[in-house]
């Protein structure tokens, strides 16, 4: 289980573009971070991080390192994630995810 360690469960206060950990401590953007896949798409990530997490009792599960907490957020991910969960939620949503495991999933166990 992730729990506390990803960014749905820490709210983001977009006036100071910083989001609060489980333990009420701020992490501050710090930079942008570009990766090039195989196939040649860039995706974006922006860098968050803790400026002090010494002493908290949260950090064993918040953490997967020794040092501070950093976070990485793919705004464009996050928005089509929030877009695809949003269609299929819809009433043609729900028609189309039954037509497809009647239809083509059921192929599947033919063979």
């Amino acid at each position: 289980m992730r729990g506390m360690k990803v960014v749905e469960n820490m709210s983001f206060n977009e006036e100071t573009d910083t989001y609060t950990c489980a333990n009420n401590r701020e992490l501050e953007f710090r930079h942008v971070s570009k990766q090039k896949n195989k196939s040649g798409y860039i995706s974006e990530k922006k860098v968050y991080g803790c400026t002090n997490c010494a002493g908290c009792p949260l950090a064993e599960k918040c953490k997967m390192t020794p040092h501070n907490k950093k976070l990485y957020v793919a705004d464009n991910f996050l928005r089509f994630r929030k877009q695809s969960q949003e269609n299929i939620a819809t009433e043609k949503g729900i028609i189309l995810r039954m037509n497809r495991s009647i239809q083509v999933e059921g192929q599947f166990s033919r063979i």
